[in-house]
C-alpha cells in the first residue's frame, strides 16, 4: 500500500519512528487530510503498552495517533539489549490496527548513520525495519523516508475502505482477504501461501515450550495458557527459572569460548527457541563479527519472530531454517546453502534432544548430524536431567497439558550423544559449574552440558 491509498481507504493511520525523525511533520500534514490527532503515549500501560491506543480505537472518525509503540514493544528492548521484546504484543497490536481497516506508517531510520554509531545500535535498527516487513502481512504498511516524509499528493475526499472478501489485484493476482483467528491472511486463487499457512498453525490453546521458557527468562512472547502451565511448574519446581537463566549463561560462556579460544567460525544452532538476550549470533559476532550463524527451527511464532529480530553484522551471516529435528539430512542439506561443511562448525543442540521422545532416535539423530561435520568441529550441548524429584513431578504435569513431551534423561544418558567425541574440561557436568567466570561460586542444577571436538 502507497500513502495516497492509505490516505483514502483507511480509517486510522499509526505513525512509527524509531527516532521520531520527521514525525511531527508528517502528523501535521496527515491533519490536513482530515484525521484527528490522538496521543497517549505519556499513559503507556506498564503491562500492555498497547492498551491506552487500542481503546482509542472506539471512537468515531479517522484517526491518526501519533506515537511509536512498535518502537516500544520491540527497537527499544533491541537497542538496550533487553529480553523483553514484545513480538506478540506487536502482532497482536498490527491486528487490532488492520481490524479498524488501519495501516501502519513506518518513517525509516535516516540512510547514513553516524560513522561511530555503536553496532548494536546498527543491528536494532535494521531488525526495525525487518520488522515491518513481518508485520505487513498482518496489516498494512506505509514505509516513507523519514529525512522526507511531506505528502507530495493532493487532498481528496475519503472514500470507503475495501470490506473483507472483496478481491483486489496483487502483483498480477486476483487476491481474496480473509480473517482467521484475528489475523488478515491474503489468499491468491482461493488458497493461502505456505507461509500464511504457518500463521494460522500457532496454537494458542496448548502451552508451549519455547514461550513457556520466554516466559521464565523474562520475556513477553507469551500467551495466558503458557504463563499458567509456567507458573504450574514452578510451584512444583521453584528452580526452574534459576535452571533457565543457568542455561543462558551457559549458551553465553560456550559460544563465547568456542569462538573466542577455540577460533570457530560457523555455528549450527538447532531448536532456537524464541530470541531472548544475548543469542548464538550476539554472543559469535561480539568475538568475531565475521561469524556465521544458521539457526534451526519449526515453530511458526519462532519463525516469524526469528525472521523479524536476528540481525548480523555486516561481516557475517544469521540464516533461519524452518525444519524439523527428526529429518537432520534435511536440515543439513539446507545449511550448506550457508555453511562451508569443508571447514570446522559448532553443531549446538541446547535445551532440544529431551524433545525427541524416543532415547535411540535421539542418539541416532546426533550422531547423523556429527558424521556430516569435518575434523576440528564441536558439538555444543545441554539437556534438562532427571536428577530432581520435584522437576520429575513437574514435567509430568506439563506433559499432561497436551503440549509436546520432555524427557528428562541422567547424565549418564547423555554421555551416549557424545561418543567418539574428543570432550573438553570439565566433562559433562551441571551447566553452572562448566568453566564458570572467575570470581563466582556457582550452584549445581539439573542441567547437564558440554563440549566436545570431533578428531
Amino acid at each position: 500500500m502507497n500513502l495516497q491509498e492509505a490516505l483514502t481507504r483507511c480509517s486510522t493511520l499509526v505513525v512509527e519512528s524509531a527516532d521520531g525523525v520527521g514525525r511531527s511533520d508528517l502528523i501535521t500534514e496527515l491533519a490536513g487530510h482530515g484525521f484527528r490527532i490522538r496521543c497517549d503515549a505519556d499513559r503507556l500501560h506498564h503491562v500492555d503498552p498497547t492498551r491506552p491506543y487500542r481503546e482509542l480505537f472506539a471512537e468515531p472518525g479517522r484517526l491518526v495517533l501519533d506515537g511509536s509503540i512498535i518502537h516500544e514493544l520491540v527497537y527499544g528492548p533491541l537497542l538496550r539489549g533487553e529480553s523483553r521484546v514484545s513480538w506478540i504484543q506487536a502482532l497482536d497490536f498490527a491486528e487490532s490496527v488492520a481490524e479498524r481497516d488501519g495501516a501502519l506508517i513506518h518513517l525509516t531510520a535516516p540512510r547514513t548513520l553516524p560513522r561511530d554509531a555503536p553496532t548494536d545500535f546498527r543491528q536494532a535498527t535494521d531488525a526495525y525495519a525487518r520488522v515491518f516487513r513481518t508485520l505487513s502481512q498482518h496489516v498494512p504498511v506505509v514505509t516513507l523516508d523519514a529525512g522526507n516524509p511531506r505528502l507530495p499528493i493532493p487532498r481528496e475526499r475519503p472514500g470507503r475502505s475495501r470490506s473483507r472478501g472483496e478481491q483486489t489485484e496483487v502483483d498480477g493476482r486476483l487476491v481474496t482477504d480473509r480473517v482467521t483467528h484475528g489475523r488478515r491472511i491474503p489468499m491468491a486463487d482461493g488458497q493461502p501461501s505456505p507461509d500464511q499457512e504457518a500463521l494460522s498453525k500457532i496454537d494458542t490453546t496448548v502451552p508451549h515450550s519455547a514461550r513457556i521458557w520466554n516466559y521464565w527468562m523474562g520475556g513477553k512472547d507469551n500467551y495466558d495458557v503458557d504463563r499458567e502451565a509456567g507458573d504450574a511448574y514452578r510451584e512444583i519446581a521453584p528452580n526452574i527459572e534459576t535452571m533457565a537463566r543457568a542455561s543462558r549463561q551457559y549458551l553465553i560462556r560456550t559460544v563465547s569460548f568456542v569462538a573466542g579460544e577455540l577460533g570457530i567460525r560457523q555455528f549450527l544452532d538447532i531448536g532456537t527457541g524464541l530470541p531472548t538476550y544475548d543469542n548464538t549470533h550476539q554472543v559469535a559476532q561480539r568475538v568475531a563479527p565475521e561469524s556465521r550463524i544458521v539457526y534451526v527451527d519449526n515453530d511458526p511464532l519462532v519463525l516469524r519472530h526469528a525472521e523479524a529480530l536476528l540481525t548480523s553484522t555486516d561481516e557475517g551471516v544469521t540464516e533461519y531454517i524452518d525444519a524439523d529435528l527428526h529429518d537432520p539430512e534435511k536440515i543439513i542439506e539446507a545449511a550448506r546453502r550457508f555453511l562451508d561443511f569443508d571447514q570446522p562448525v559448532a553443531l549446538m543442540l541446547m535445551g532440544i534432544l529431551g524433545h525427541i521422545q524416543d532415547y535411540e532416535e535421539a542418539i541416532s539423530i546426533v550422531r547423523r548430524l556429527q558424521a556430516v561435520l569435518p575434523s576440528g568441529s564441536y558439538f555444543v550441548h545441554y539437556d534438562s536431567t532427571d536428577t530432581d524429584a520435584e522437576l520429575k513431578r513437574a514435567q509430568q504435569g506439563y506433559d499432561d497439558t497436551g503440549a509436546i513431551p520432555y524427557v528428562l534423561r541422567s547424565p549418564r544418558q547423555l554421555s551416549a550423544y557424545y561418543e567418539g567425541l574428543e570432550l573438553l574440561e570439565p566433562g559433562i557436568v551441571s551447566c553452572p559449574l562448566w568453566r564458570p567466570e572467575p570470581g563466582t561460586t556457582p550452584e549445581p542444577t539439573d542441567v547437564y552440558g558440554g563440549v566436545a571436538r570431533k578428531p
